[in-house]
C-alpha cells in the first residue's frame, strides 16, 4: 500500500489536501537536486532511485524512505530557512509525516520499539487511535483536482483505501481483544 501511495503522488505529480493545498512530487526532485548539486545533505536517504520511482516500483524500502519523517523534516528545514523553491512545501511535508506515522503504526515489529512503532496496547492506544482518526480523515479528503472527488473514490484509491481499511480493522481488533483482556497488545 505504501508503494501505491507513493506511485499515486509520483504519477499524478500533484495531489490536494482538504484545504486545497498542493502536495507536490516536485519537492522531492528539488530536495534531491539541492543535496546533489549543493553538496548539502539534509539527513535523509533520498537519492536518484527514490525520485526515479518508476524504475523501482516494487521496492517498499524506497517508498518508505521517500515518504519518511526525515524527508518531511528536510522539507520543513528548507521552508524555515527561506529557500524560495520550497515556499509551498508544508502540505507535502505533512503528507510525508502522515504516511510515515500511519505506516509505522500498521507495521509493528517489536514490543520494545519507540514512538509509533510500539505495539497497540492500553498504554499506546490513545496516541495510536487518535492518529488513526486523523489519518482516516486526512487520507479520505485527498483529491487529484483542487475541488474534485476524493482519491478514495477514484482509480488510484487502492493504497489510500488500504491504509484506511487496515486502520479500521486494527481499531476493531484492539476493541475486541485488548480492551476485553484477551490480549495485552497487538503486533501487526
Amino acid at each position: 500500500m505504501l508503494k501505491l501511495i507513493r506511485n499515486a503522488l509520483a504519477s499524478k505529480r500533484i495531489l490536494f489536501d482538504r484545504d486545497g493545498s498542493p502536495i507536490k512530487w516536485e519537492f522531492f526532485e528539488k530536495l534531491l537536486h539541492i543535496q546533489e548539486y549543493n553538496f548539502c545533505h539534509l539527513a535523509n536517504k533520498l537519492n536518484r532511485k527514490h525520485v526515479q520511482w518508476f524504475k523501482n516500483k516494487m521496492n517498499v524500502k524506497l517508498a518508505a524512505q521517500t515518504l519518511s519523517n526525515s524527508c518531511a523534516h528536510a522539507l520543513e528545514q528548507l521552508l524555515e530557512d527561506g529557500v524560495h523553491e520550497f515556499a509551498e512545501c508544508a502540505p507535502t511535508a505533512k503528507f510525508c509525516r502522515m504516511v510515515n506515522n500511519t505506516f509505522d503504526c500498521l507495521n509493528f515489529k517489536s514490543i520494545v520499539a519507540n514512538a509509533y512503532k510500539k505495539p497497540l496496547s492500553r498504554d499506546t492506544a490513545e496516541n495510536v487511535l487518535n492518529l488513526f482518526t486523523d489519518s482516516i480523515d486526512y487520507f479520505s479528503s485527498i483529491t487529484i483536482e483542487m475541488s474534485g472527488k476524493p482519491i478514495i473514490e477514484m482509480k488510484l484509491k487502492t493504497g489510500f483505501l488500504g491504509f484506511i481499511i487496515d486502520m479500521t480493522n486494527l481499531k476493531n481488533l484492539y476493541r475486541d481483544y485488548v480492551e476485553t483482556g484477551y490480549l495485552r497488545y497487538i503486533l501487526s
